[in-house]
């Protein structure tokens, strides 16, 4: 197999012995975007080839100084995942891998040509179906037969598909605003308020952004692949401005019981009962969260109830020292008012001491 990307939106790769091609688009031009196209293509064939000729783009050669070449790690883990061969061709020597840039020129040659679509998903549908119907059926100039025909038997050639998927997505972990918007390139997109200040995790595909709080998702947004635009969710925006009307501690105590959920009620409730600092209170657990998972902090606050507190600081104690072995327990001393003593005749002891004389 050897792939190559030559436009910035266009992918090529076919496998070698019967010149079946593949070929997709994609808006994006990251390395993941790179795999997931790869990808496609494998289960696309419905096998991996066990050898992938590349020239020496960045996304697949980190460093190159001689025959000695250093693989891009994120690359050769999906090389890895798929158990194939990673062959990189010489610098400037694109006839190495004249099996896919020959049918560049036939793509170009026969694909664009007088092409209308409406949009990136019409341009999509229209490459697979001129995939499927032309150029795979067509009788090849070298090898005299279709592409279609030839790779019934070079399939079975082809390594198995692994039984999971590599993961495509390109994943972030931003810095939420003031504003609470997240940036992925140069957009900016919407979050909840209650992500404020918290560890949020970002996976970016070719369709969306998703992101994610403590394992859930919490919001999504088509992807932009324009720049400098700023995507909003109407209802992160309502609830942005319903939180800024509100009372600072209002704010404080709705993010804390979000957060907490059942948990956090109980907690509350027994906490209100025994302070009025319940602002300092809050803040002090939802601090927690910058240092120890939210499970942990959560399962810290069931341990303290239990045992009848609701105080921050027996929160924070447990926090660092829940993880430490127990340590077994003292041998009990018995108390002395109970050893059982014999008695005696005080005359005993008055003859010891002469007293009998």
């Amino acid at each position: 197999m050897a792939g190559t990307p030559v436009q910035s939106v266009c992918l090529y790769a076919g496998v070698c012995y019967s010149r079946l091609l593949y070929l997709e688009f994609s808006l994006g031009t990251k390395l993941w975007d790179f795999l997931r196209c790869h990808q496609n293509a494998f289960q696309a064939m419905g096998g991996v080839p066990k050898v992938c000729v590349y020239d020496n783009l960045s996304s697949v050669v980190k460093r190159r100084r001689g025959t000695d070449i250093t693989l891009n790690e994120t690359f050769q883990h999906f090389a890895g995942h798929y158990c194939f061969q990673v062959h990189a061709c010489w610098p400037g020597e694109a006839h190495a891998k004249g099996a896919v840039e020959k049918p560049v020129d036939y793509v170009k040659g026969n694909f664009w040509p007088g092409r209308y679509f409406a949009d990136y998903l019409d341009l999509r549908h229209q490459g697979r179906h001129w995939q499927a119907h032309t150029a795979n059926v067509r009788i090849h100039g070298i090898t005299r037969q279709r592409p279609v025909d030839r790779f019934l038997a070079e399939k079975e050639a082809l390594l198995p598909l692994p039984p999971e998927l590599f993961d495509t997505d390109w994943v972030l972990s931003p810095k939420v605003s003031k504003q609470c918007l997240i940036r992925v390139d140069t957009n900016d997109y919407s979050v909840p308020h209650t992500c404020y200040r918290q560890a949020i995790e970002v996976r970016v595909d070719d369709q969306s952004v998703r992101i994610e709080l403590h394992g859930q998702e919490v919001a999504r947004h088509a992807r932009c692949y324009g720049q400098h635009q700023t995507i909003v969710d109407r209802e992160h925006q309502d609830a942005i401005r319903e939180s800024r009307t509100m009372p600072r501690f209002t704010a404080l105590k709705r993010g804390f019981l979000t957060a907490y959920g059942l948990v956090g009620h109980r907690f509350y409730e027994g906490l209100s009962r025994r302070t009025d600092l319940l602002t300092a209170a809050l803040r002090q657990i939802l601090e927690l969260e910058q240092v120890y998972p939210h499970q942990d902090v959560l399962d810290a606050l069931e341990a303290v109830m239990r045992q009848g507190s609701y105080d921050p600081a027996a929160v924070k104690y447990w926090l660092m020292f829940a993880s430490q072995p127990v340590a077994a327990p003292p041998i009990p001393v018995p108390d002395t008012a109970h050893i059982p003593v014999e008695e005696r005749d005080l005359r005993v002891y008055d003859g010891l001491m002469g007293g009998g004389r």
